[in-house]
C-alpha cells in the first residue's frame, strides 16, 4: 500500500506542478512586458533631463551610494574618528538600528545618507569635533575608556565580580 500512496502523492504533486504553471505563465508575459515599458520610460526620462540639461539624478545617487556600500567603511569612518554607532546615527540623522544594520551589511544608505557618510569621512579631526558638538556630544565615544571596535567591555566591574575579586583577596 505505501507504494501505491507514493505514486499517488507524486502524481498529484506532477499535477499541481503543471496546473501553477500554466496558470503563471500569462503573469510571466506580462511581467516581461512591463519591466520592458519601465525600461524604455527609464531611457526617455535620462533622453528627457539631458536633453532640459538637467544632471541625472540615478547617476549621482548611485554614485554616492558606491562609495559607502560596504559594511567596512562605516567601520573605518568610526574607527577614525573614535564614533559609537549612536554618534553616527546623530551625525546622518538615522537611528541607532539603522547604523547597527549597515555595519552588518544587511542595508545599504540611501542616497542622501550615503552623502552624509562621505563628507563625515573626509572631515578632519577638528572637523569632526565641531560636527559632533553641533549634535551635542562632547566626543565620539559612548562609553569612556573603550576602544571603537575592540569588542572589550569598559567601565566599572559588575557587583558580582567585585564580590568574587574581594572573596578572592581573603
Amino acid at each position: 500500500m505505501s507504494n501505491f500512496s507514493k505514486s499517488l502523492d507524486q502524481e498529484i504533486d506532477r499535477l499541481v506542478h503543471a496546473a501553477i504553471r500554466k496558470a503563471l505563465k500569462p503573469m510571466q508575459v506580462s511581467l516581461a512586458a512591463e519591466q520592458k515599458r519601465v525600461s524604455q520610460l527609464e531611457q526617455e526620462l535620462v533622453r528627457l533631463r539631458s536633453a532640459k540639461g538637467l544632471p541625472s539624478r540615478k547617476t549621482a545617487a548611485s554614485k554616492a551610494k558606491s562609495k559607502v556600500k560596504s559594511a567596512g567603511l562605516i567601520r573605518d569612518l568610526r574607527s577614525k574618528h573614535a564614533l559609537s554607532q549612536r554618534a553616527v546615527s546623530l551625525l546622518t540623522d538615522v537611528s541607532l538600528n539603522t547604523v547597527w544594520l549597515w555595519e552588518q551589511g544587511r542595508t545599504n544608505p540611501r542616497a542622501a545618507q550615503a552623502a552624509k557618510l562621505e563628507t563625515l569621512l573626509q572631515l578632519g579631526p577638528t572637523a569632526m569635533r565641531n560636527r559632533l558638538a553641533k549634535v551635542g556630544l562632547k566626543e565620539g565615544k559612548s562609553k569612556p575608556g573603550r576602544k571603537v571596535g575592540s569588542g572589550k567591555k569598559a567601565g566599572k566591574k559588575t557587583a558580582k565580580r567585585a564580590k568574587k575579586a574581594s572573596k578572592a583577596k581573603k
